[in-house]
């Protein structure tokens, strides 16, 4: 069997493990990365990059290449609540960084401004940039099992291409592998925390210009008393202004037996949250998906240390998703580079668990909001009609949802500090 010797192996190119070994490049630490999947990410996926991201892939020597990808602060302006895209606005607020009377704020924080980066144009950066600075990456590679023999690690590798498996030998691995990851499991660390919902993610093309462009922001929240329990909650976000789109939907129960649309119900539907059937749409891929707030109880067994969405997972809101990925890497890159290069001694790297593990409570706001306007379609229907009605009831309603909008200002406003 064929082997090969390493610093750092790094199981997963995503945000963490791209990132991370690309922070080791630059501190001249060899690494390899393996991926079980043919490239990088080919859906956009993770978005939204808060000023403190920002400040580490600018600490990467990114920040030139991103400039050129990411959409510009003035297609991200808002986060906007909506009957329909055609229909009536519930509600809008001002975000990522752009309140003018807070962008003042914002700009003397950092030296970086919060980004709207596609994941699928975030990873080919990573992986060129690390590649040119020495760093190796081996996709279409299956990670199958580790042994820990004192100060070395030996993980057996599969090509998929060949079938073939091969040892690889180094000082530390690295389990950046995602929600499912298999280096976790192997480690035995338990994950605590729970499965919130389902949802069904569609990446679309469509030219909703008419109904964006006058309120540009990266999300448009859809909340209707149409709504089929399935997609009960809807968001547009945007991925490309205003032809490209992933829309996420939410359903009122988590039951996955209840979340099964055929295409010709999911077009419909889409039509129904824009509030026009002439739009022409253009399905890209859909899948479905579980929003979890989960945390492992610690990182690091030895010589095996877990970042990323290995170690969390969290919902796809308050910057708790591939920010938190990338400040994992940053928080590991350097302390690794010390210990290798004898700067350090090991238990530098036990503090990734103490400063790493804490999980942000993301949710309670719209916890709120859903609160106000029911998720199941009778309660959707009885608050409409609260919501329009002339009364006291009425008017406090209403009191109530700009309360709990106004309540979610925490996460598109986040420094990520």
């Amino acid at each position: 069997m064929l082997s090969t010797d390493v610093p750092v192996l790094i199981i997963g190119a995503g945000p963490s493990g791209a990132t991370l070994a690309l922070l080791l490049a630059r501190y001249s630490v060899q690494s390899l990365t393996v991926s079980k999947h043919r490239g990088s990410a080919n859906t956009p996926r993770a978005h939204i990059f808060n000023q403190r991201a920002m400040e580490v892939l600018r600490d990467a020597g990114i920040q030139p290449a991103l400039d050129g990808i990411s959409t510009p602060a003035h297609h991200m302006q808002h986060t906007s609540w909506l009957n329909t895209l055609k229909g009536e606005e519930y509600g809008r607020l001002w975000a990522w960084g752009n309140k003018p009377s807070q962008k003042g704020d914002y700009e003397q924080a950092s030296p970086c401004a919060m980004s709207d980066i596609p994941q699928s144009l975030l990873e080919p950066v990573l992986v060129q940039k690390a590649s040119q600075l020495g760093a190796e990456f081996r996709f279409y590679t299956e990670f199958v099992s580790f042994e820990e023999t004192g100060e070395a690690v030996k993980t057996t590798q599969r090509d998929r291409s060949t079938g073939e498996e091969y040892i690889v030998t180094s000082k530390y691995l690295i389990g950046a592998d995602g929600a499912r990851s298999s280096v976790l499991n192997q480690l035995g660390i338990p994950v605590v925390g729970r499965q919130i919902n389902t949802a069904f993610n569609v990446h679309i093309r469509a030219d909703l210009t008419q109904y964006l462009s006058h309120r540009p922001g990266s999300l448009n929240w859809v909340l209707n008393t149409q709504a089929p329990n399935w997609s009960a909650v809807g968001n547009f976000r945007m991925v490309r202004p205003w032809n490209e789109f992933v829309v996420s939907m939410h359903p009122a129960t988590k039951d996955p037996s209840s979340f099964q649309p055929t295409e010709d119900s999911i077009m419909k539907r889409l039509h129904e949250m824009i509030g026009d059937d002439n739009v022409h749409i253009e399905i890209l891929s859909s899948f479905s998906w579980s929003i979890n707030d989960q945390v492992a109880e610690k990182w690091q067994k030895g010589h095996i240390l877990c970042i990323g969405d290995a170690t969390h997972r969290h919902p796809p809101i308050n910057g708790l998703g591939s920010n938190t990925c990338i400040g994992d890497a940053f928080n590991l890159a350097w302390k690794l580079a010390y210990v290798i290069q004898g700067k350090a001694a090991p238990d530098l790297l036990e503090t990734l668990t103490q400063e790493r593990k804490p999980v942000g409570d993301g949710m309670e706001a719209h916890r709120r909001l859903w609160a106000v306007l029911g998720l199941d379609q009778e309660s959707r229907v009885e608050a409409v009609s609260s919501l329009t009605s002339l009364t006291a009831d009425g008017a406090t309603k209403r009191a109530m949802l700009r309360d709990a909008i106004e309540a979610t200002e925490d996460e598109v406003q986040a420094l990520g500090i």
